[in-house]
Order: structure tokens, then sequence, then C-alpha cells
């Protein structure tokens, strides 16, 4: 994935869930593969099933945030953001996820809200940037 290598991302995603069907991290992780290779069809499908096999997952943060991804690089700002929030709520610690509500809720022209995401990404990480 951090490669862009979308074709082993892939292979890798469907070797992991032959091995564990079930395994609600493998959806999603798979969820963010698809997310992040604007596969939105997949992307919902893999987080959506991730989510009803372990709906407290310690890691369902990482399946809001491919929500997030899908719905902020449609123009579905709104949904973006409650994506974001979502997985806020998930894990109020990862500094990611406020990141990723700064960018919809600035499209929504709600700029103090995201100068506030902003911040909070700073507090959490201090060494972030861009």
């Amino acid at each position: 994935m951090d490669g862009h290598d979308h074709a082993a991302a892939f292979a890798a995603l469907e070797a992991a869930l032959a091995i564990s069907p079930s395994s609600a991290l493998t959806y999603i992780l798979g969820s963010v593969i698809l997310g992040w290779a604007a596969e939105s069809r997949a992307r919902d499908r893999l987080g959506e099933r991730a989510l009803r096999l372990s709906p407290f997952d310690p890691w369902a943060f990482a399946a809001f945030h491919a929500f997030t991804l899908g719905y902020f690089h449609v123009g579905r700002y709104k949904d973006a953001a409650s994506a974001a929030r979502k997985a806020i709520q998930s894990n109020p610690a990862h500094s990611i996820s406020y990141m990723l509500l700064a960018a919809p809720l600035a499209k929504l022209g709600r700029f103090d809200e995201s100068k506030a995401a902003a911040a909070r990404v700073l507090e959490l990480q201090p060494a972030f940037s861009l």
C-alpha cells in the first residue's frame, strides 16, 4: 500500500482472507487498502463486514478512515466528516483521525472546526507535518 503497488496489496489481502476469512482485522485493513486504491464498493463491503464481525474492535478506527477517504474523494464531505468523527470516537488518541476530520470540514467551509481538528493533530503528534 505504501509503495502504491495495488496488485501486491490486493494479492496479500486475498491471501489473508483465504487463511482467515473471519478476521475482522483483515477486513478492516483490507478496507483501508481499497480506500487508498479508490475501490469504493469493495471498500465499503469489507469495512461494513469488519464492523459486523467486531463492532468494538480496537482497530475499527481504521475502517472509519477508509470510509472517510472514500467519501472525501467523491465530494461527500458531510459523510466524510461523520466517518472521521466515528474514527475519533473509536480511538480518540489517533492523530490521523483528526487530520482526516480537518479536511472535509475545511471543504464544508467550517474553518474554525477544521483548525481545531488540525490543532488536535499537533497536540497528539507535535512533529507532524505534511
